[in-house]
């Protein structure tokens, strides 16, 4: 997970589509937690989104 942390652009797509175990809800997060602010994140899917889980996906600034 370390490589993915550095990476500059990491793109996940097609998020959503196959549901997760709890061990994959903690992986995704630690990763999406050791990029914020520091490298881009693209996620893609094609489930709708909770505005509230959209907000901790988006940087403003």
């Amino acid at each position: 997970m370390a490589g993915l942390a550095k990476t500059h652009l990491l793109v996940l797509d097609e998020r959503g589509l196959a549901p997760m175990s709890d061990a994959d809800r903690r992986g995704f997060l630690e990763i999406l937690e050791g990029r914020h602010d520091r490298r881009t994140t693209m996620v893609t899917g094609q489930l709708s989104v909770d505005l509230a889980r959209l907000d901790r996906l988006s940087n403003a600034g």
